[in-house]
């Protein structure tokens, strides 16, 4: 019988079920978003001090390998140190950062000084990811909590978007810096007063499993990287393919924030109905024909941005595209949670967050190729074709996992 369960996954929304861990875990991250302007507005800032589009390519792209390389760190340090600790680690180290890099000025150090900000801005999610893991052993109320952390990590970041512009008109972008920072700091600060101290890594604990073996030798991971990075890929083209391809048709450049909003506004319409129906059949089987369809969804919309010319044309294509990133960002961590063992969990999360960062990279890498080769049917064929890669990848990822697993 799945009544009960369905009528549990229509329940109103009640922050007051969920552990207080998780609360204050998503509260802090919910902060760092909505004051999250440094992500949104770095390339803005550096143009505005002056440099060329050479070095401001190169500081993003350290900035981009630096998040790449946090998230395994972090993920690292969410097993060894814990989630407690990693968490008031990487706030901490963020609003230093923060702080830091409107200082810097040679190109040397502004490269640097991106590296290390991206290493530890989202150093926070795998310690974040771990400890809803810890605390719900259920997957549906996993699935339920993510889909309403994916909801309001959009509805920070919309916010930030919306109101960063207006801030960094008036008194310029050296305030942003300093709000983000505070708000990474307020975070440290909570984490450490309010979550429960952990205990100490023993050698024993540190050696309970094969560690770094066990990611290497774990298939099924290895197939939900790979197809998470296609998806991934695809979703990360709104801020990459998008504004190219709406630059060549002469839109400007309010049409592309019209487009950014609209995604916004359906992420905060579509992920509750979504999460309803994630959530029901989470309770059932793992989510990975989900992933599937969220990859197809993904290649589909994204890709048909190449075939359009007008803004309407653009904004159908984001919005279409939108639930294949809600199911994205619900399925892709329910599998994870599933395959992942409790002494790995950090380092699980991590190297899910190195496909995102990855494909931070990768996405523009790929619009720039595939407009060079073949113009913009090249790259509507390319987005839609990762679309079916990440969805083929699920294949082998369903056939690894074990029979019968619905918690």
């Amino acid at each position: 019988m799945t009544l009960p369960h369905t009528a549990q996954a229509l329940r109103p929304l009640r922050l007051t079920s969920w552990p207080p861990q998780v609360r204050l875990a998503l509260a802090g991250t919910v902060l760092t978003h909505v004051l999250g302007f440094a992500n949104a507005f770095l390339a803005y800032a550096l143009t505005h001090r002056g440099l060329n589009s050479a070095a401001v390519s190169a500081v993003l792209s350290a900035y981009g390998a630096g998040w790449i390389a946090g998230q395994l760190a972090f993920g690292h340090l969410t097993d060894t140190l814990g989630r407690r600790r990693t968490l008031i680690l990487a706030n901490a180290a963020s609003a230093v950062v923060l702080i830091t890099l409107p200082l810097l000025h040679a190109l040397p150090a502004l490269l640097t000084g991106a590296f290390v900000l991206g290493a530890v801005l989202d150093g926070s999610r795998p310690a974040v990811s771990a400890l809803i893991n810890d605390q719900l052993a259920d997957s549906a109320q996993r699935t339920r909590v993510n889909g309403w952390r994916h909801w309001c990590l959009n509805a920070g970041a919309a916010l930030a978007g919306a109101t960063g512009g207006l801030i960094a008109d008036r008194y310029g972008y050296g305030p942003l810096f300093v709000a983000n920072a505070a708000s990474c700091a307020a975070f440290a600060v909570l984490a450490a007063v309010l979550l429960p101290v952990e205990p100490h890594r023993t050698r024993h604990h540190r050696h309970e499993g094969p560690g770094l073996a066990s990611l290497l030798g774990d298939d099924r991971l290895h197939w939900l990287l790979a197809g998470s990075l296609c998806a991934f890929t695809c979703a990360v083209s709104l801020t990459s393919a998008l504004p190219i391809l709406m630059v060549q048709d002469r839109l400007p450049a309010a049409d592309y924030g019209l487009a950014n909003a609209a995604n916004a506004l359906a992420v905060l319409a579509l992920t509750p109905p979504l999460t309803v129906v994630l959530t029901r059949r989470a309770r059932r089987t793992p989510l990975v024909a989900d992933l599937a369809v969220g990859s197809l969804i993904l290649g589909a919309g994204m890709g048909g941005c190449a075939l359009a010319h007008t803004t309407p044309g653009y904004l159908t294509a984001v919005v279409a595209a939108t639930p294949g990133e809600i199911i994205l960002a619900v399925a892709a961590y329910d599998v994870l949670a599933r395959i992942a063992p409790a002494h790995l969990q950090g380092r699980y999360q991590g190297a899910l967050g190195m496909a995102l960062a990855s494909a931070g990279l990768l996405a523009p890498a790929l619009t720039s190729l595939a407009l060079h080769l073949g113009g913009r049917p090249a790259v509507g064929l390319a987005l839609a074709a990762l679309g079916v890669l990440g969805a083929l990848c699920c294949l082998p990822l369903h056939h690894r996992m074990p029979k019968g697993m619905s918690s």
